[in-house]
């Protein structure tokens, strides 16, 4: 089986409990609550988000994680955690709070759209290139 294909079903599968998980506890849980009190519930999650941070520390991760990747998943996450966070600080003044909360949602799932196609495709030209080794003999001038 190919690493991007692995990859593919880690991911996957990785989803089925959380979604499990999230249908039977935490939806009937959050839908009980008045909106302001759901929407710091899921501020708080986000607000750890900052620990995006590692993947430009340094030795904390793998030396073969790109950089490209590496710098816009940390600061993606840190914006969303630091957004969160503001979210939280301002709850008593509702117009800046719900502000908060759109722009963290909003950043949020930016980073994890863009992370998810940043993954894609360094799995794809990583399998391309060892899987595929007369796609990086051609010419850069070659017009197939």
């Amino acid at each position: 089986m190919s690493p991007a294909t692995i990859f593919q079903i880690h991911l996957v599968l990785g989803y089925v409990p959380w979604l499990l998980f999230i249908g039977a506890y935490v939806l009937p849980w959050l839908k009980s609550m008045d909106g302001v009190e759901a929407q710091r519930a899921i501020a708080t999650l986000h607000s750890f988000r900052f620990f995006g941070l590692v993947f430009i520390v340094p030795g904390v991760v793998g030396p073969n994680l790109p950089a490209g990747f590496a710098v816009f998943a940390a600061y993606g996450d840190f914006a969303t955690g630091l957004l969160a966070i503001l979210a939280l600080l301002t709850v008593r003044i509702r117009p800046l709070f719900w502000a908060f909360v759109v722009a963290f949602n909003i950043v949020g799932a930016a980073d994890i759209i863009v992370d998810y196609y940043h993954g894609n495709q360094l799995a794809f030209l990583r399998w391309r290139e060892s899987w595929a080794p007369h796609t990086r003999s051609r010419s850069s001038t070659c017009p197939c």
